[in-house]
C-alpha cells in the first residue's frame, strides 16, 4: 500500500510537469523568434513591406547597429567619374588655368620667333588624377648682336613686341621689355657714335687743305705789298 502510495501520487502529480515545461518552451520559441527569425513576419500580419523594415530594425540587436558603417552618399552628389561637386569645381578652376598658361607662353613664341626657346610648365594633380599646368614660361634671348647696332635694334624690338604680346603680361614679362628698350636705345646711341667718328675720320683732308690756301694768299699779298713799294720808289725817283 505504501509503495502504491507514493506510485499514485506521483501518478497524480505527472501531467503538471510536462505542462510547465511546454509552456516555458513556448515562451522561448516567442523569444528567439522574434530576436533571430525575423524572415518570418508576413506582410498581411502586420500592413505591408514598411513595417515589414520597421520590425527587422527592431529586432536587430544594438551591438551591430552600433557597428554598422554609415552609408555612403547618394549617386546625386557624384558624376559619372565619381567627384563632387566640389571636385568639379576645383577640375574647372585648373582645366580654365591650364588653358591660359598654355596661351600665354604660345604668344610669346608665336612673335618671339627665332629668339625664343621651347616652353616649360609647372603641373599639379587635380582630383581627376589629370595634371594641369599652373605656371611656365619661355626663354629668349635679349642680347644685343656685336658689331651691328642696326641689327641689334631689329632683334631686341621684337623681344620687346614678344614679351608684352600675351593679354596679360607678367612683372617678368614687362621687366624682358624694359631691359629690350633699354638696349634698343643704347644701339642707337652707338650707331650715333660711329656716325660721328666717320665724319671726323673723313673731315681732316678738308682742315689740312685750307689752311696751305690761306698760306699762299698770306705770300701773294706780301709780294704784292714788295711790288708796290718798288713801284712806289721808282716814281719818286
Amino acid at each position: 500500500m505504501a509503495g502504491t502510495g507514493r506510485t499514485e501520487q506521483s501518478s497524480d502529480s505527472a501531467p503538471s510537469k510536462p505542462a510547465e515545461e511546454k509552456a516555458r518552451e513556448k515562451a522561448e520559441e516567442k523569444t528567439a523568434g522574434r530576436v533571430s527569425d525575423p524572415v518570418t513576419v508576413k506582410p498581411d500580419n502586420i500592413g505591408g513591406e514598411s513595417a515589414i523594415a520597421a520590425q527587422i530594425e527592431a529586432s536587430r540587436p544594438d551591438a551591430d547597429k552600433a557597428t554598422e558603417k554609415p552609408r555612403e552618399k547618394s549617386g546625386d552628389d557624384t558624376d559619372a567619374a565619381g567627384l563632387t561637386e566640389e571636385e568639379r569645381a576645383v577640375v574647372k578652376k585648373l582645366a580654365a588655368r591650364d588653358r591660359e598658361v598654355r596661351a600665354h607662353e604660345s604668344a610669346h613664341q608665336a612673335v618671339g620667333g627665332p629668339y625664343t626657346g621651347a616652353a616649360s610648365f609647372t603641373f599639379q594633380q587635380g582630383p581627376d588624377g589629370r595634371r594641369y599646368a599652373v605656371g611656365g614660361e619661355v626663354p629668349i634671348d635679349a642680347s644685343a648682336v656685336p658689331g651691328d647696332p642696326d641689327a641689334t635694334i631689329r632683334k631686341l624690338r621684337t623681344v620687346r613686341r614678344a614679351a608684352l604680346a600675351p593679354a596679360e603680361p607678367s612683372a617678368q614679362d614687362r621687366s624682358i621689355a624694359s631691359s629690350a628698350e633699354a638696349g634698343v636705345r643704347a644701339a642707337q646711341t652707338a650707331k650715333r657714335a660711329e656716325a660721328t667718328e666717320e665724319r671726323r675720320e673723313s673731315a681732316p683732308s678738308t682742315a689740312l687743305q685750307q689752311p696751305s690756301g690761306e698760306v699762299e694768299s698770306s705770300e701773294a699779298g706780301s709780294e704784292n705789298s714788295v711790288n708796290a713799294q718798288e713801284i712806289r720808289r721808282d716814281i719818286q725817283a
